[in-house]
């Protein structure tokens, strides 16, 4: 029974004094506002990350699509032939580098949106280094370019083939 010993108190000292359950209710209010704010921080953060999810996704899309599209062409002589002169070595070796190419982008993009964990990047970076040493890539890597996002285009460029960032525009190969 202390509550109401408190109120009696209160009242007795007149109106000056703090009532024990404005005291409650602020406290009470001063929680909720906390728990709001939280949960709105969760919401952001969740939200972004949706929103790097989803772009992550659409690269996916992107590059499953070459993919379904390229290996049934590259699996096939005759459609092979129909795209070129003799084998088709010529597209063949485009597409193959651009499936590698991709695959590439995909993974450097799920690095820089934070979905893969960054201590695993060097291993990346050496795995790119020996796929873009390939001269088939290398030489794909010229044509397309500048189709990929910048950011893809600065990583090869400093990281990979270990340029200074200025000579990204150059066309000249490694």
């Amino acid at each position: 029974m202390i509550l109401p010993h408190i109120l009696y108190s209160c009242e007795q000292e007149g109106s000056k004094q703090i009532n024990a359950l404005d005291i409650v209710s602020t406290v009470i209010q001063s929680g909720g506002i906390i728990i709001s704010v939280a949960l709105l921080y969760l919401a952001v953060k969740n939200l972004s990350l949706i929103a790097k999810q989803m772009h992550s996704n659409a690269t996916y899309n992107i590059t499953s699509a070459h993919k379904s599209l390229f290996l049934p062409i590259l699996s096939n002589k005759e459609l092979l032939q129909l795209l070129g002169e003799g084998s088709g070595k010529k597209y063949q070796s485009a597409m193959l580098a651009t499936l590698l190419i991709n695959h590439c982008a995909q993974i450097f993009m799920d690095y820089e949106l934070g979905i893969l964990p960054s201590n695993q990047r060097k291993g990346f970076v050496l795995d790119a280094k020996d796929m873009f040493n390939l001269d088939l890539v290398n030489e794909r890597w010229q044509f397309v370019r500048e189709f990929h996002p910048t950011a893809f285009q600065k990583f090869i460029f400093s990281e990979v083939y270990e340029m200074p960032s200025n000579t990204s525009n150059s066309t000249t190969s490694h």
